[in-house]
């Protein structure tokens, strides 16, 4: 049994958060948590447990009932209009929730992996942002999500930050992140309109539950380590205690209302690597902790290598799908409305993160070059021979999840829990 277990999975009415639970729940059964607010009554099933991120102390009796090693961290409100008409709503799920979470993190000394975002950044440069780049976001949900990030870095410099942009997977309501919500549209015969102008680095979930299952080795081979440092068990109580008190008093003394205008984020995070890092065919590898393996702490930037525009995403999704062609409409960002603003070219190079792992964490999305759109009506021309045109089951193996990952097998209880995963999330495609 690996170290990082229990784990408790946040924000799991998330896609991150979604397909990271049945991920760790297929391999380790019974010893994986997934938190959802009180509200979300359609989310239910095996260690889903309801619980608000800005409860603290009902996150508190949770952490004592449960006795987590580790804490995946994927919650968030991602809703662009919603957060810029209810900043507040916003501040307190994006930044308290992160500020609950960490109260109870920090003093225990457990091993934090926290999922950012692209959207930190505003993309009115040619995209290719490092970690070292400055924060610039243009929408209220990027404000507050570059401000929760540094407040977990200061908070707890052992944590992993991992900035992603679009996870590409199925969601637990069937209509939400860029797969769901365009398909929804499409197989309801109504249109959708998305930008020529909006620049993501999208990523199989698949290949992101990999790389967070060997980053939380990692970071608790990395704890275990801090612990022998500190001495005994009352030594080291004492020192997380301490260091939770002097970062809470600093970094969230001002957190009892929503700052006005937000406070601008600053970036201190060292890129040591070089930019030359050689980039490995090794995308979906689970690298095995030893004693050698270094932590990963600190921000990395966590995208897929390939670069595609809102509109060529839904091209993708148009034709593998099988849609009618005539649905997709596309247009720049300046002619759509105020609210929200969009951001432009947030892509983001993750040379750091692959020359932290010594190999490629991702294959692009969608995998196979075939699939990327060349122009803008592109998703109108379907090949006439095709052995298997565009369906709804098409695109859930080609699009939802990566056809090149590395499967576990057709035997045990993980295989099987997948297997029962993967067909009701293709029928709520189809």
């Amino acid at each position: 049994m690996e170290s990082f277990v229990p784990l408790l999975i946040t924000g799991i009415a998330g896609v991150p958060g979604y397909n990271a639970l049945h991920y760790f729940r297929a391999k380790y059964p019974g010893q994986v948590f997934g938190i959802r607010q009180e509200d979300n009554l359609r989310l239910t099933g095996p260690g889903v447990v309801a619980c608000n991120a800005e409860d603290h102390d009902g996150l508190a009796r949770l952490f004592d009932r449960q006795q987590f090693a580790a804490v995946l961290n994927c919650a968030g409100n991602c809703a662009l209009r919603a957060c810029e008409l209810d900043p507040a709503l916003a501040w307190r799920i994006n930044v308290e929730g992160v500020q609950n979470l960490l109260s109870q993190t920090v003093p225990r000394g457990l091993p934090l992996v926290h999922l950012s975002v692209d959207m930190v950044f505003s993309g009115e440069r040619d995209g290719g942002y490092v970690e070292t780049d400055p924060t610039d976001p243009v929408t209220v949900y990027g404000k507050t999500m570059a401000v929760a990030e540094q407040a977990v870095l200061e908070a707890d410099p052992s944590a992993c930050v991992l900035r992603i942009s679009l996870p590409m997977g199925t969601s637990s309501s069937g209509h939400a992140g860029a797969i769901d919500w365009i398909t929804s549209r499409f197989k309801k015969g109504r249109p959708a309109t998305l930008y020529f102008d909006e620049i993501r680095t999208p990523t199989y979930t698949d290949c992101m539950n990999a790389l967070y299952e060997t980053v939380l080795a990692r970071g608790v081979a990395g704890a275990e380590r801090r612990a022998c440092e500190m001495g005994t068990e009352s030594e080291r109580r004492t020192v997380l205690e301490e260091t939770w008190s002097r970062h809470n008093s600093s970094t969230f003394r001002n957190l009892g209302a929503v700052p006005q205008p937000f406070p601008q984020t600053r970036n201190t995070h060292d890129l040591s690597e070089s930019r030359d890092a050689r980039h490995t065919e090794c995308a979906g590898y689970i690298e095995p902790p030893t004693a050698d393996s270094a932590a990963l702490s600190g921000l990395y930037h966590a995208g897929g290598p390939r670069r595609l525009t809102l509109y060529q995403i839904a091209q993708v999704i148009n034709r593998v799908g099988g849609y009618d062609p005539c649905l997709l409409h596309g247009c720049l960002r300046r002619e759509a409305g105020p609210i929200p603003p969009r951001a432009g070219n947030v892509s983001m190079d993750c040379t750091k993160l692959i020359a932290a792992l010594g190999y490629n964490p991702f294959d692009p999305w969608p995998l196979y070059d075939d699939l990327v759109p060349g122009d803008l009506d592109w998703h109108y021309r379907r090949p006439t021979d095709d052995p298997e045109p565009g369906s709804a089951g098409r695109l859930y193996r080609l699009l939802c999840r990566n056809p090149a990952r590395r499967h576990r097998g057709d035997d045990g209880d993980a295989g099987r829990a997948e297997r029962r995963y993967a067909i009701a999330a293709a029928r709520r495609i189809g």
